[in-house]
């Protein structure tokens, strides 16, 4: 059974464990980085200025980590309707993350953690994929 990341009222979140908002940011912008040197994974991205493309990743790296509510948080599908993404796609995004968070030593319980949240997540970020067609 995998381990639930959204904290109960006396537990600590994952996101809260690694540093808030800064650690997101620095986390994000790792995660950007790694995404847009993937040939494949940033043509995904073709038409989003770097703005929006970081935005995404802030909120997908938040999101993963069980950040709270108002955090920027969106729909899933509603991120990912205007991305031509293939589960492969979805699951080299979750092992650049799963790297992102290692370069900024975050405890391998947090990374098992937010690749079981992507893997989760997976099934409807690519069924979002034709949403829009």
């Amino acid at each position: 059974m995998a381990t639930q990341h959204t904290p109960t009222a006396s537990a600590v979140s994952d996101y809260e464990r690694i540093g808030g908002d800064p650690a997101v940011e620095v986390v994000s912008d790792r995660l950007c980085d790694l995404v847009l040197r993937d040939e494949p994974l940033a043509a995904c991205f073709d038409g989003m200025g770097l703005a929006q493309i970081e935005r995404h990743h802030q909120q997908l790296v938040a999101h993963a980590l069980g950040a709270p509510a108002g955090a920027g948080r969106e729909d899933l599908r509603q991120a990912h309707a205007c991305l031509p993404l293939d589960p492969d796609h979805v699951d080299q995004v979750a092992c650049y993350l799963a790297q992102a968070l290692h370069d900024v030593g975050a405890e391998p319980e947090v990374i098992a953690r937010v690749g079981d949240a992507l893997a989760t997540a997976r099934d409807e970020v690519v069924a979002s994929v034709g949403d829009d067609q």
